[in-house]
């Protein structure tokens, strides 16, 4: 299975961006009392 570049570019970039995403509502939740 070949991956070009720009695939593994665009992979990258939306894994970043769930990262981002995921520690946000992390620290949204720290601010939270359950």
């Amino acid at each position: 299975m070949l991956i070009r570049p720009e695939a593994t570019t665009e992979s990258q970039a939306a894994t970043i961006r769930l990262i981002m995403v995921f520690i946000l509502l992390m620290k949204l939740g720290e601010e939270r009392v359950w």
